[in-house]
């Protein structure tokens, strides 16, 4: 018997009952989790932004659309599934499954808000023309990720599972086809759709996170000749999370700065924006440089793989 439960928040504790499976949705995603003997098992997919707002899944608010998070406790076994197309994740036909092996102690996960493993390519819906010199200040919303902890009888965490909220593909970030770094981004039609929409300063009291994103600050240079961004990269691997109660999570301020030489100086500046209000550390960055080494792949791989920004 299937019970549904909807929740204002989808991070913390989570209780689970061995043998029974459980499917959360949170804005578009769709996660799958079953125990089963010694391991857990994890599914997970995505149904378009169409398709969360007709089932109901995202709220309109004064500060944009929300994603709602719920979770349905006694759905379909997925190790028992023979029609992956009629299981519960049905926005494509085939499921990604992760079984991991898991101590016999405790049935309880830790559901915990975190930042992007790669950096993150953030497009403007309108394109800004920088002067020489010109400075812009601009606020981004990003998606977050779930990352799953299992729990032992002796309080340590476990890392299990760790998945994106909003469904982010591959993109390329880097000074030359073949040299760089492999990034993420969102679909380019659904930021036309305002999923992440970009803000100046003077609009920062309509600005809440929302359940499942995050907003960060960054100062723009431009330290070259005249130029037209379109898209700037986040790095969220060297950002540190905070939460405030009122506007939701918020990153590190970055400066960015557009060099003569065609490259991004990246600076996290290890404090949240003051217009977030009192906040308190979530998560410190998974790496602490503040300029990640640029990885060449020349010979590797075809460039054509990517979509270049």
């Amino acid at each position: 018997m299937e019970v549904s439960h909807e929740i204002s928040s989808w991070w913390g504790r989570q209780v689970f009952v061995a043998g029974r499976a459980d499917l959360w949705q949170i804005g578009s995603l769709n996660l799958h989790v079953e125990r089963s003997g010694r391991a857990w098992h994890f599914a997970y997919d995505y149904l378009p932004w169409g398709d969360s707002e007709s089932q109901g899944r995202l709220q309109n608010t004064p500060h944009g659309y929300w994603p709602k998070a719920r979770r349905v406790s006694g759905v379909s076994s997925l190790l028992h599934a023979t029609d992956l197309h009629r299981s519960v994740l049905t926005s494509r036909s085939t499921l990604r499954t992760r079984p991991i092996s898991a101590s016999a102690e405790g049935f309880d996960l830790i559901f915990q808000p975190s930042l992007l493993e790669r950096t993150y390519v953030a497009s403007l819906i309108s394109p800004i023309s920088l002067a020489p010199e010109e400075k812009l200040n601009i606020l981004v919303k990003i998606p977050l990720s779930l990352r799953i902890d299992g729990t032992s009888n002796t309080g340590a965490l476990r890392p299990l599972f760790e998945v994106p909220l909003e469904d982010v593909q591959d993109t390329w970030h880097g000074p030359a086809p073949r040299e760089g770094e492999l990034a993420w981004a969102c679909p380019s039609d659904r930021e036309n759709l305002e999923r992440f929409p970009s803000h100046l300063t003077d609009r920062i009291g309509e600005l809440n996170s929302g359940l499942g994103h995050v907003i960060v600050a960054a100062e723009v240079r431009n330290s070259g000749p005249l130029r037209i961004l379109e898209s700037f990269p986040i790095p969220c691997p060297q950002l540190s999370l905070f939460h405030a109660t009122k506007t939701g999570f918020w990153t590190d301020r970055l400066s960015l700065e557009w060099t003569a030489l065609g490259q991004w100086l990246k600076r996290p500046e290890r404090q949240p924006p003051k217009e977030c209000g009192s906040n308190q550390l979530v998560a410190h960055p998974r790496s602490q440089s503040s300029e990640p080494a640029i990885k060449a792949l020349r010979g590797i791989m075809n460039h054509n793989m990517f979509r270049e920004r």
